[in-house]
């Protein structure tokens, strides 16, 4: 009776041992695995929505300063051609005017 009672506290207590440290390992492994997975997504999609955003970002002003770029430099030569034509055509009118 006294040998059962012993036996059965021995295997209820390796049993509860055992039962609770594979419990633990388990949910420890799964809320690692579930956090690390979370944390990578959560990481990867902030990092490509911040890149994308800057790179837009980058790209929309390099592009209005080559626009600004080429806009002002086309203004200043049809500017000159056209001074420059004024001036002739003036020049041209004030001599034949003379003669």
């Amino acid at each position: 009776q006294q040998s059962n009672t012993c036996i059965t506290t021995v295997s209820t207590t390796v049993s509860t041992t055992v039962s609770t440290t594979v419990s633990t390992t388990v949910f420890t492994t799964v809320s690692t695995t579930v956090s690390t997975t979370v944390s990578t997504t959560v990481s990867t999609t902030a990092f490509t929505e911040t890149s994308t955003k800057g790179s837009t970002k980058a790209s929309t002003k390099a592009s209005t300063k080559a626009s600004t770029k080429a806009s002002t430099k086309s203004s200043a030569k049809s500017s000159t051609k056209s001074s420059a034509k004024s001036s002739t055509k003036a020049k041209t009118s004030i001599l034949d005017q003379m003669s």
